[in-house]
């Protein structure tokens, strides 16, 4: 019968429950949670310290020591004594991106329930840093200030505050050091201490819309999108009517959707208790139903809100995405919140704010991440058990060895079978770039006239123009935003192939149309196999079964992270080759002065980009992309052949003279697999 004594619960807050004093000092570090929640946690600790005794009381750091002679088995050593250390999970990002004034800081300050921790900026416009809020155990709250390690650039900047500048009129000191100052600013990271709505290890990124106008800040803004688990989209009540600016921020979370580790993204509406009563019953359409208060109508408007912003941000992930991609069946993708009012309580309770649903979304994610930290862990550490009692034991050993080609020989079949299978996976990519460059080229005029041709504030322009010229395409600009040539360029191509880029990556196996579907088909053929060559061998053997079984697990689980890191490569080669393509004229137009400069710029620009048009620069960005396809093949091929290759050797290997220096751990062996079970609700 499945245990489910490890299923996730549900609780209310205040629920009464006696908890013993030395519990007590272990559930502090989740006060945050609910209670059950929290029981929960302590079953998962519980559980790893448990695992991790068996592991340092086998004595088998010793015994492994040994195995650095066989040269097959150096892949598994450094795993068995990182099991050693405890575990700490990977910091949760969680990145609010909006523009200034979009109520982020509030939010921040509410959700951390510290109401003016952050300065609020109100209608000011603050500097584009990106800001990190960092949760932890520690005493007291911490910042620091990352700076650029760029010598050349940090001297440039420090030279006003080095050299004693007069004022031009008056001989005097100048005063405007500080404005000099902010550009060697990388990031800042603030810690609080001991959180007591929120877990620890969950870091709020503060992603400023548009990016920085520094490029080397404005690269850290895309490395901090690209590292959030979840994206937070920020819009004023006032400002939820369609606004281009929310536009743009969605098209960069789908971006970071696709590339980057983000798997959830929200609409966060701030200041939804931004109802003028009077006001809002002329306009409401809804004429068949009474209000009585305010308090009603923020409510309905509420609704309404969500259900336009729903829509509207739905027609465009499912544009973008996957038809089945399970973001399309999220039931909370808009939120209304009002910072104010969880505070003063005067229109909206605690819970119809809707802050407490938000931190509820943090939580769920923690402990969906926390029970995966641990089954990962205990999979290790039942593969270091079962390959100990594998190599502790001979029996049979000759039966096992007869298989070995045989094993060898389908395991690399299997591989190969894999590696078409992954071919056809991506060939899926082909026909959506050519009807992609066929598009970007029908196009590509009147986004470079939208660029260069400014049909109103052109004042200042030519500074613009100049800056994104000598920034290889891409600046951004305090009064025009976010300039990318080589991305513009490359939108067309991207709009006809996010579907199935997102079909390809998508975390779900679903069929062998996606990579994670060939990669699970291979792992099930494999295990099977190893499974039928295990049935008719004694108990001794079935350490050996573990092993090839839970091994192959984790090959391919550590697999998923190289995957992550090549699909962000994969994806971002289309502007990054047409940005190749350019660089020679971009460093031209960068270099014109004198009169008439702004229109020799935009000459060289549009005349230089119809001719590499004409000469297959699209073309050759879908081949680079194609290659980079093809790079990630071979890296899993490679890197399966190689591992399968070890493990082999491993399973099916006879030294004696190990086994007799192995204690007996048969006991441990079986308390390990009984917690895998449990994890895993067998019986």
């Amino acid at each position: 019968m499945a245990s489910n004594a490890l299923e996730s619960p549900g609780a209310h807050w205040g629920d009464a429950v006696e908890i013993p004093a030395k519990k007590k000092r272990r559930t502090f570090k989740y006060k945050s949670f609910l209670v059950e929640e929290k029981e929960l946690l302590m079953q998962y600790e519980k559980l790893e310290s448990r695992t991790r005794k068996i592991l340092k009381d086998s004595t088998m750091d010793k015994f492994f020591s040994n195995l650095r002679c066989m040269p097959e088995a150096s892949y598994i050593l450094d795993r068995f004594f990182k099991l050693m250390e405890k575990t700490s999970l990977d910091p949760i990002y969680i990145g609010l991106f909006g523009s200034t004034g979009a109520g982020k800081t509030s939010l921040l300050n509410t959700i951390l329930e510290k109401r003016f921790f952050l300065p609020v900026s109100g209608s000011t416009v603050c500097t584009s840093c990106v800001v990190e809020i960092h949760t932890s155990r520690a005493e007291s709250y911490e910042a620091k200030i990352h700076l650029f390690s760029d010598e050349a650039h940090i001297s440039k900047i420090l030279d006003p505050y080095i050299r004693c500048q007069r004022n031009k009129d008056k001989g005097e000191p100048s005063q405007d050091g500080d404005a000099h100052l902010w550009p060697l600013i990388k990031k800042v990271e603030v810690t609080i201490p001991r959180p007591d709505v929120i877990p620890e290890g969950v870091v709020f990124v503060d992603i400023p819309g548009t990016g920085d106008f520094n490029d080397k800040r404005d690269q850290m803004w895309k490395e901090s999108i690209n590292a959030c688990s979840v994206i937070w989209i920020i819009s004023g009540m006032v400002r939820a009517q369609g606004e281009k600016v929310q536009e743009t921020l969605l098209a960069e979370s789908i971006k970071a959707y696709q590339a980057g580790k983000c798997n959830d993204i929200t609409l966060v509406v701030t200041k939804s208790d931004d109802v003028k009563f009077e006001e809002y019953m002329r306009e409401r359409k809804v004429k068949n139903k009474s209000l009585a208060s305010e308090h009603d109508a923020i409510l309905e408007n509420n609704e309404s809100v969500k259900l336009k912003r729903r829509s509207k941000i739905m027609r465009q992930l499912k544009k973008q995405l996957p038809s089945d991609s399970e973001i399309l069946d999220k039931a909370d993708l808009v939120y209304t919140v009002s910072a104010q009012e969880y505070w003063e309580e005067e229109k909206l309770t605690k819970e119809e704010t809707e802050i407490p649903k938000l931190r509820d979304s943090i939580r769920q994610l923690y402990l969906k991440e926390r029970k995966k930290l641990l089954m990962n862990y205990v999979i290790e550490v039942y593969v270091i058990f079962a390959l100990a009692q594998n190599l502790s034991s001979t029996e049979d050993l000759k039966s096992w060895k007869l298989q070995q080609d045989s094993l060898e020989t389908f395991v690399m079949k299997g591989i190969n079978e894999l590696e078409k299978e992954v071919e056809k996976c991506f060939a899926q990519i082909e026909q959506p770039l050519k009807d992609g460059i066929e598009m970007a080229k029908k196009s590509h005029q009147n986004i470079i006239d939208g660029i260069l041709n400014r049909t109103s504030g052109k004042r200042g322009y030519h500074r613009t123009l100049k800056a994104l010229c000598q920034k290889n395409g891409m600046y951004v600009s305090r009064t025009f935003a976010r300039l990318d040539i080589n991305n513009d360029l490359a939108r067309p191509i991207y709009e006809k192939i996010n579907p199935v880029f997102g079909t390809i990556f998508r975390d779900q196996a679903g069929t062998r149309a996606t990579l994670k579907g060939c990669l699970e088909t291979f792992r099930s053929t494999v295990q099977e196999k190893f499974k039928e060559g295990g049935k008719k061998k004694s108990m001794a053997d079935s350490s050996r079964l573990d092993f090839l079984v839970q091994e192959t697990n984790v090959i391919l689980n550590s697999l998923d992270g190289e995957i992550l890191k090549s699909k962000a490569e994969v994806y971002q080669s289309l502007p990054l080759s047409i940005q190749n393509d350019l660089q020679p004229y971009y460093e031209a137009a960068g270099n014109v002065r004198g009169i008439n400069a702004c229109q020799t710029m935009q000459n060289i620009i549009k005349k230089n980009i119809e001719k590499e048009v004409s000469s297959g620069m699209f073309e050759e960005a879908a081949k680079r992309m194609k290659d980079e396809f093809q790079k990630l093949k071979d890296k899993i091929t490679r890197t399966l052949n190689k591992n399968f290759s070890n493990m082999l050797n491993l399973a099916l290997s006879q030294r004696e003279e190990l086994a007799e220096k192995l204690p007996d751990l048969q006991n441990q062996y079986k308390e390990i697999k009984d917690i895998y079970n449990k994890l895993h609700g067998k019986a």
